[in-house]
């Protein structure tokens, strides 16, 4: 049925407009009228002056033989798609019944789907072909059963059911009035149907004879294996594997007794290799859930290992919020410069090296920010050295200034040693 749902979405709306020939007063497409199953034969109207029935009254259709329906008449001649409704009632439909219409291809979604009356309980609608009632699934979830469900305000038959009808040749009819019938039927407690592969017990009960009766619980004393309601007797009381009933802990073969079942404990999930615990490494928060590499188990689920180098989530990536410039103190945060870096999750000047006017500096080396920010040092005459301006190579320094012992007239050869005169100095020496 999904097949069909989803190559015929498109055309829809064409398909909607086919249950009648007749255009109503809205502009839509009139529907055959509804009227209740009568408990015996009525007064019909007669026929028009042509000899056919009336254009806003539906046609009577046979009673249909014991056993099974009719074919309908015009399906391999190409007939009208439209629903037609049966005035006449069935002998063999449930005294609840109120209606009932032979349904004809003319769904929205394919030829296995008809379009209801929102003036039908939903809860009370039947599908029957073949002398046989069809069980409704949930919602557009068919199980191997077959049977029908509710597709928007419109019946639909299964995959498997629709091609049985199909096949048979016979009317599809609704029948209203009596409530749906499911397919899911609830389990059965003492003297209920059981194994028939439609019934079951429930648990805490064994079917026996095709009846459900009473068992011995996992805990409980027994003779043989077949007094327990699941399991085996081992040493004189019943054993029972998961979801088997049970009265003490000592009947379940793993898990716990918990609220009359055996079940894993409430820190441990069922796998296939049994009860395992939400934090096992192959197993984590989920069955065959293997953390990623970085990553470790617990409780709640895979996470960054906080020992790792890598210890924090940012977006499912683990990250170092205290050390990545890209996630620097939070996820998503960059450091706004590309010469800074993230320490202790703030972003600064890398170490050895200070912020100066929003740059980075090494004021042990800095020309214009020797020792510290904003002190510079003359520039050809001085340089940064360990923090401090100190006399470039060549250059001694004299009274606080930096002279060239070699030519200074004021300073030649040593500090305080001046040429006299127009002598100047060469080589160190007045000449």
């Amino acid at each position: 049925m999904h097949a069909r749902l989803a190559r015929l979405a498109l055309t829809g709306v064409l398909l909607h407009g086919c249950n009648s020939a007749a255009p109503g007063s809205d502009g839509g497409v009139a529907r055959p009228e509804v009227e209740p199953a009568a408990d015996g034969p009525g007064d019909a109207p007669g026929p028009g002056p042509d000899g056919t029935a009336p254009a806003d009254q539906a046609v009577a259709a046979p009673e249909a033989p014991a056993g099974a329906d009719a074919p309908v008449a015009d399906r391999a001649a190409g007939g009208a798609d439209a629903a037609v409704d049966v005035m006449a009632p069935l002998d063999s439909a449930p005294s609840c019944t109120t209606q009932r219409i032979i349904l004809g291809r003319g769904g929205t979604t394919s030829s296995c789907s008809f379009p209801v009356s929102g003036a039908i309980p939903r809860d009370r609608v039947n599908l029957v072909y073949g002398g046989h009632r069809l069980c409704q699934q949930g919602s557009n979830n068919c199980t191997p059963w077959g049977g029908w469900f509710w597709f928007g305000d419109e019946v639909a038959l299964c995959d498997a059911t629709c091609l049985s009808w199909e096949d048979s040749g016979a009317n599809l009819v609704l029948e209203a009035g009596c409530p749906s019938e499911s397919c899911f039927v609830p389990c059965h407690q003492q003297g209920g149907a059981c194994g028939d592969g439609v019934n079951s017990c429930c648990v805490g009960w064994r079917c026996s004879a095709g009846a459900c009766a009473a068992c011995a619980r996992g805990g409980d004393a027994c003779t043989s294996s077949a007094e327990c309601c699941a399991g085996t007797c081992q040493n004189g009381a019943c054993i029972g594997g998961l979801g088997s009933a049970c009265s003490s802990p000592a009947g379940c073969s793993q898990g716990e007794c918990r609220e009359g079942r055996c079940q894993c404990a409430t820190d441990q999930i069922l796998c296939n290799s049994g009860c395992v615990s939400f934090t096992d490494p192959g197993n984590c928060r989920g069955c065959g859930n293997v953390c990623a590499a970085g990553r470790v188990c617990t409780a709640d689920g895979c996470v960054c290992d906080p020992r790792s180098a890598s210890p924090d989530e940012c977006n499912g990536a683990c990250v170092n919020k205290a050390t990545d410039r890209t996630n620097c103190g939070f996820c998503f945060f960059t450091c706004p410069r590309l010469d800074q870096v993230c320490a202790a999750g703030r972003c600064g000047c890398p170490p050895g090296l200070t912020d100066c006017n929003g740059s980075c500096f090494d004021t042990a080396t800095s020309q214009n920010h020797c020792g510290m920010c904003n002190r510079g040092c003359p520039a050809g005459v001085e340089v940064c050295t360990g923090g401090n301006c100190v006399c470039a190579p060549g250059l001694t320094r004299c009274s606080g200034a930096c002279v060239n012992l070699q030519t200074s007239k004021l300073n030649c050869g040593a500090c305080g040693t001046a040429c006299p005169g127009n002598k100047t100095c060469t080589g160190g020496a007045c000449g």
